[in-house]
């Protein structure tokens, strides 16, 4: 923590270069979110030692004193008296409780509470996946960003070397004016492509600040060195993600839903604790006798209107909700696998098309180059062969990041990004 604290203070201050390990560590030590999960967490924890505290007994201590403006006394036969009442009374003791049945509520809520507990892990557990997903994302987006602003800006380069070899041309009388407003349409065009790339490489570093919950600052990124994707069989990844926070999280629904149900047919039932006590009492300070008590107390609440019948219904259709809601979140679980995995699959075909596109739209480029400057092409062929180029770069970029992205969307479905990435399986 200490660390990230360290590295987010020296962002703040000098804006220096933010690797992706860093990012991801800033993102999962500062976020709200993340905070809020764990003291969920703590919160559900206490509650669990709580509901166990309702096995131990209960002991109380009572000290009373009571003053009085007279004395009563009556004589006695013999010429003695006693005292009817003191001026000054005490009464000290202890008293000690303990249940014996409730019914099963103590046990129902000691397994309630710990459904609690384990309802608050996995939602930490899916709270860190999709900060790290996101911060994947914004990251990812900020170094393609920057990408696409240098080839931008190579293009913007090309064209105006473009512009004055024309002008160089038309002097000669190898190409028209038409060519020459060509030239210029295309500077100008390459001109607006960058401002295009210098806003999107601004928005998202803003989007990687909102991520990481730090001020608008200069941030730099280092394109990470990500290691080769292995892409599991289907039936693992669906079986991994029929396992995950995200269904396990409705499962413990479901059965915090049935103790809800168990813990209102409880009510019906008696209660039988035992008590137990000792105290001492007497009158201006002078301690008696000491008094012994104990024994076994039977209560049965058996009419309360229709409040508990109520109750019954009520926690019969929450657990009939949450049987629906775990059917439904298994479905979408599967449909989402699925969709995820062939997500992975087609951007690996689509890198592949990018690569071979790059080389072919690089070959047309340059023999188109060399024809135009031999007056074998016109500046319309060429100038389309560029904007091919230029499009087919950024193709490859973003072919190339998605299949990083797109695994990383499988992995948390899986429920299983954020332990991949801490674990270094993802990038060097």
């Amino acid at each position: 923590m200490f660390c990230a604290f360290f590295i987010f203070t020296l962002l703040i201050q000098t804006g220096t270069t933010l690797t992706l390990e860093e990012a991801v560590d800033i993102a999962l030590e500062s976020n709200i979110s993340v905070r809020k999960a764990e003291e969920d967490i703590f919160s559900a924890k206490t509650g669990y030692r709580k509901s166990l505290s309702a096995f131990l007994p209960t002991l109380s201590f009572s000290s009373s004193y009571t003053r009085y403006p007279d004395e009563i006394t009556q004589e006695t036969y013999g010429g003695g008296e006693i005292v009817l009442r003191a001026k000054g009374t005490h009464q000290t003791g202890f008293s000690m409780s303990l249940p014996l049945f409730t019914g099963g509520s103590r046990l129902i809520n000691v397994r309630m509470n710990n459904s609690l507990v384990r309802l608050a892990e996995y939602k930490n557990e899916m709270t860190k996946d999709q900060i790290v997903l996101g911060t994947l994302s914004a990251y990812l987006g900020l170094v393609q960003s920057s990408k696409a602003l240098t080839i931008s800006r190579e293009a913007l380069e090309t064209a105006l070397e473009n512009l004055n070899l024309t002008n160089e041309m038309l002097r000669v009388g190898m190409v028209t004016n038409l060519d020459l407003a060509r030239s210029e349409v295309q500077v100008a065009q390459e001109e607006g492509n960058l401002l295009t790339a210098q806003n999107n490489y601004e928005n998202a570093v803003n989007s990687l600040c909102d991520i990481l919950q730090i001020e608008k600052t200069e941030i730099s990124v280092v394109e990470p060195e990500f290691l080769e994707v292995v892409l599991p069989e289907f039936d693992s990844c669906m079986i991994a993600a029929l396992n995950s926070p995200s269904l396990a999280l409705s499962e413990v629904s479901l059965s915090i839903a049935r103790s809800g149900k168990a813990l209102s047919v409880s009510s019906f039932m008696p209660t039988v604790s035992a008590f137990a006590g000792y105290s001492w009492s007497g009158n201006n300070f002078e301690f008696g006798e000491p008094n012994y008590y104990g024994g076994v107390q039977l209560s049965w609440t058996l009419f309360q209107g229709t409040a508990r019948i109520h109750d019954y219904s009520g926690a019969a259709s929450d657990v009939r909700s949450a049987e629906l809601d775990y059917l439904d979140v298994h479905s979408q679980t599967a449909s989402t696998v699925d969709q995820n995995y062939r997500e992975v699959r087609q951007a690996f075909l689509q890198y592949e098309i990018a690569l071979k596109t790059v080389v072919a739209a690089q070959e047309a480029y340059d023999l188109t180059d060399r024809m135009y400057k031999n007056g074998l092409a016109t500046s319309l062929e060429l100038y389309e062969a560029m904007n091919t180029l230029e499009k087919a770069r950024l193709g490859e970029i973003s072919a190339y990041y998605g299949i990083y992205l797109s695994y990383s969307k499988l992995l948390a479905t899986m429920g299983v990004l954020n332990d991949f990435v801490q674990d270094g399986g993802l990038y060097e």
